[in-house]
């Protein structure tokens, strides 16, 4: 027997995407680009699925959801950059260039070698602006790489953060309510099918009931 085939009516090769009124995510979906929609997706099916393949083992199964704690990803608290650690190289080159040069200087001051000490330092200081500017011009480039990338993870990294709180929300409500008997299984996976990320979920129902076959002979049950 199919719980998804006899209840739902759903065949071979349906989502859990079909249970539910597709809206919202394809047509966000459309603004992604490949490159996006890969990060995206890679994201989503490493942090969010393994938990809702669970979830449905559970509620199959169990006939209940476990008690746990908040699971997906939340907001990261941006830490202050240490800025010696980052640009070491730098600094130990403007460290090393103070050094020769306040020596070179201290001789000139003294007059040995006047003309000698003189030259030194000009091409020691020619020397150290082109580094400098190469050394700039490299960071700002990688700088610059990275916050494109941050930019083009951060519109989906926080629709998946969203999306997640919309799931646990709706999921606490479903376990509560499978507890008390005041909801079906059938009901249960209606609802975790209507939430954004049961949209997205990406087995099929023949996997879905292959999984729950699996965790129930894993039970012992």
């Amino acid at each position: 027997m199919s719980l998804f085939g006899d209840a739902f009516d759903v065949g071979a090769g349906a989502t859990l995407g079909n249970l539910a009124v597709r809206t919202g995510y394809q047509a966000a979906e459309e603004f992604l680009n490949a490159t996006e929609k890969n990060a995206y997706n890679k994201m989503r099916s490493e942090s969010f699925d393994p938990i809702i393949r669970q979830d449905l083992n559970d509620i199959i199964v169990r006939r209940m959801l476990q008690a746990r704690d908040y699971p997906f990803l939340l907001d990261k608290v941006q830490k202050k950059e240490n800025i010696f650690k980052r640009y070491k190289v730098f600094w130990i080159v403007t460290i090393i260039y103070l050094v020769t040069f306040f020596g070179y200087l201290f001789n000139l001051m003294n007059n040995a070698g006047y003309e000698d000490y003189a030259r030194q330092i000009f091409d020691m200081t020619e020397w150290y602006f082109v580094f400098a500017i190469l050394y700039g011009s490299y960071r700002l480039g990688k700088k610059l790489n990275r916050g494109k990338k941050k930019l083009m993870q951060s519109g989906f990294r926080t629709k998946l953060i969203k999306d997640g709180q919309q799931y646990w929300h709706v999921r606490e409500y479903v376990r509560q309510t499978l507890a008390s008997g005041q909801m079906s299984v059938q009901d249960a996976i209606v609802k975790i099918s209507n939430t954004e990320l049961g949209r997205q979920f990406p087995d099929s129902v023949d996997e879905i009931e292959a999984n729950a076959f699996f965790y129930r002979q894993k039970l012992g049950l």
